[in-house]
């Protein structure tokens, strides 16, 4: 039962931990994706600057377009070893830029984005559609610094181990909390297992600590209720076998009288040996096989077997009234005003 109890509580403080933890991974994820919206923002204000570098056509069919990076599309290019650009023609041809950085020619003028994974990073690559200084082109910027990309990447070794070995600690903790909480409940069992049967004296309330006091003091309740029970029977089985014995004794007495009469062959008559003297042998020999009994003799065995039956059915109804009060019942408070209007209802 302790264990059941122990594992009991210890779920109930794990699981919410588990939750919590699967709760902190799950904010990270949406601080990282709002980051990432962020992030997109950025290249999305930024593709407009990309397409005003682009100045003019080339000379030739073919050649390079004119063009001068916008100083916020050439900050962002310097910013990070990891971000990157392209030009190209509707046709898919590039222009500018790195061949990598592709997708396909939006349909419309609206941005697009999409993951490209390239020398071991994912970029996110914002795509769209304008008009520069070259007529209708498709620019494109490149960053592998997505903070969305990243959390992917490194879920495992900052978001989930972590809050495995929070968990695993904290479990831990917990169990060798509750073992020590549980402890005052396992030595009082063990000290209650260890008691003999007949050892029914009460616990130290002020041994056991204040959570379970409440249930020492019902054991000591308990052990007064038994103890007491026990003491009565003890008394019944004293006073019965008092009571028994004084009219067991007496018919006895009288049995064992009538026993020597007819061993030595003398009649008795109302319980006095018969003094007729010098009977013939064949009379003691009737005389000893058989003894007549007088009217008080009868009388005496009468009343003693009276007696002895009377007080054997007054133990017995006294044995069984004790049995009905050790019955357990269920207590309930009751209403004393209206149980005495009932009772007088009743009798009047």
């Amino acid at each position: 039962m302790t264990s059941d109890l122990r594992n009991r509580l210890l779920l109930l403080l794990v699981l919410p931990l588990c939750v919590l933890a699967l709760l902190g991974a799950w904010m990270d994820y949406r601080s990282a994706d709002e980051a990432a919206s962020r992030h997109d923002q950025r290249l999305l204000r930024l593709l407009p600057a990309l397409a005003d570098s682009v100045l003019a056509r080339g000379a030739d069919e073919g050649d390079t377009p004119v063009w001068l990076l916008a100083p916020p599309v050439e900050d962002f290019l310097r910013h990070s070893n990891y971000t990157s650009y392209s030009v190209r023609d509707l046709s898919g041809r590039l222009l500018l830029g790195d061949e990598w950085v592709h997708g396909a020619v939006p349909a419309t003028l609206e941005p697009e984005f999409h993951s490209v994974e390239f020398g071991g990073v994912t970029y996110r690559v914002a795509v769209q559609r304008g008009r520069t200084g070259a007529g209708e082109l498709v620019v494109a910027l490149a960053d592998g610094t997505d903070p969305r990309q990243q959390w992917a990447q490194h879920l495992l070794l900052r978001v989930l181990l972590p809050n495995l070995v929070l968990v695993a600690a904290a479990a831990l903790a917990i169990h060798w909390a509750v073992r020590r909480a549980f402890k005052p409940l396992v030595d009082l069992a063990a000290a209650v297992e260890r008691r003999s049967p007949r050892d029914l004296s009460a616990i130290d309330e002020a041994a056991s600590p204040s959570e379970v006091r409440p249930l020492v003091h019902s054991l000591n309740r308990l052990f007064t209720l038994v103890n007491a029970q026990a003491e009565s029977q003890r008394r019944f089985v004293a006073d019965a076998a008092h009571q028994l014995r004084t009219p067991l004794a007496g018919l006895q007495a009288q049995v064992e009288a009538w026993a020597m009469l007819a061993r030595s062959g003398i009649k008795t008559v109302d319980g006095v040996p018969d003094s007729r003297p010098n009977r013939p042998p064949g009379q003691y020999r009737k005389a000893v096989s058989a003894i007549t009994l007088g009217a008080s003799e009868i009388e005496k065995l009468r009343d003693a077997t009276r007696r002895t039956s009377q007080l054997a059915h007054q133990l017995l109804a006294l044995s069984r009234a004790d049995a009905r009060s050790l019955d357990g019942q269920t207590m309930q408070r009751v209403d004393l005003r209206e149980l005495c209007e009932n009772m007088l209802e009743m009798f009047l």
